[in-house]
């Protein structure tokens, strides 16, 4: 496993958007906010680009709103003037082309000034870029790979495929403005990229203790990420390889019979029979429209209890604001009865 040269002062980071866009005015605040943390950036073309039109689109929809114009559900006509990209961009979902979006990737570790690429948020579409991306040029070239969520695609790929450590940590956009980004969240950050650990303690805040679901110990590579990305990998050329891995798993904002197809779908899938060890993370807004006193910690305990490895629940990292920073692909030590979590350079 290769390890990127950790983050300095006054380093160059490449600002990307593999998958949703941002508006120009939230590009301006992400900017704000890495400077604030002593690094310089620069920011995607795409990233920019898309940006812009994205600012147009809420623009209009404001424009709208207040005239009380109703709403045809055909495209602006701004963003159809850029260069027929309407289909992806119009929505607002996609911040470009899959090719465009993963050139960006591409070229920011390419440049030998760029340290480090951090994804701006996640949202949808990461998987569409996996083809494009450059597999010679990013091995050649390590570097600090930082995002979650839909970017869970692009953390196992390297961590897994190529054997990079990156790294599920808080996005620009989604954790570090409106309002800034909170201690301990700085803090986790902080000593998992701006340090060269060797070993690196995973912690929770002091007042979310964690929760032994099985207890035992167990140690393996650290793999996995959200829930509904990686369970959608599956079948596919990328699907991942749990064997005697640690495996992570959070998710935000699913309903709990969801959860637990995603997991029968992995689980299907041979994905769990190898598995060393679990470590959940947040499942906030995850609730159970059919029985509310039935949550979605109660349906992992239950499903995953029967496995008979150790399974450690609570940890705080996840879709809420405040989240610690996982280096997936780094040899991880799990003690499900003294409730520790440990990463080793190895």
């Amino acid at each position: 496993m290769v390890y990127p040269e950790r983050l300095r002062e006054g380093d160059t980071v490449g600002l990307v958007a593999p998958a949703s866009p941002i508006t120009e005015e939230r590009i301006g605040l992400c900017v704000k906010a890495l400077e604030e943390l002593g690094l310089k950036v620069k920011v995607g073309q795409t990233l920019a680009r898309s940006g812009r039109i994205f600012q147009e689109l809420e623009e209009e929809k404001k424009r709208e709103g207040a005239e009380g114009a109703a709403s045809s559900g055909s495209s602006p006509t701004g963003p159809q003037r850029e260069d027929g990209v309407a289909g992806y961009l119009a929505t607002g979902y996609l911040a470009g082309k899959p090719e465009d979006r993963a050139q960006d990737v591409n070229g920011m570790f390419a440049d030998p000034a760029v340290k480090g690429v951090i994804c701006a948020k996640g949202g949808y579409g990461s998987a569409q870029i996996m083809r494009y991306l450059d597999q010679a040029v990013i091995q050649k070239n390590p570097k600090i790979f930082l995002g979650f969520s839909d970017i869970t695609n692009l953390l196992d790929m390297f961590s897994q495929r190529w054997g990079m450590a990156a790294y599920h940590g808080p996005m620009p956009s989604s954790n570090m403005i409106d309002p800034p980004m909170d201690l301990y969240t700085s803090d986790s950050l902080k000593r998992a990229v701006f340090t060269d650990w060797q070993e690196l303690d995973f912690e929770n805040p002091p007042e979310k203790p964690l929760e032994t679901i099985s207890g035992g110990t167990a140690q393996g590579r650290l793999a996995g990420g959200n829930v509904t990305v990686f369970a959608r990998m599956t079948g596919t050329f990328y699907q991942a390889d749990t064997k005697d891995k640690i495996l992570f798993l959070e998710d935000v904002t699913e309903q709990v019979p969801s959860i637990d197809m995603y997991l029968t779908q992995i689980e299907n899938a041979g994905l769990l029979d190898g598995v060393k060890g679990i470590l959940l993370g947040d499942f906030n807004e995850c609730e159970n429209r059919y029985h509310a006193s039935y949550p979605a910690g109660a349906l992992l305990a239950d499903r995953l209890r029967a496995r008979g490895i150790p399974v450690l629940s609570g940890l705080c990292c996840g879709h809420r604001r405040t989240t610690g920073t996982l280096p997936m692909g780094a040899w991880c030590q799990l003690d499900a009865d003294r409730q520790t979590v440990r990463f080793l350079r190895r």
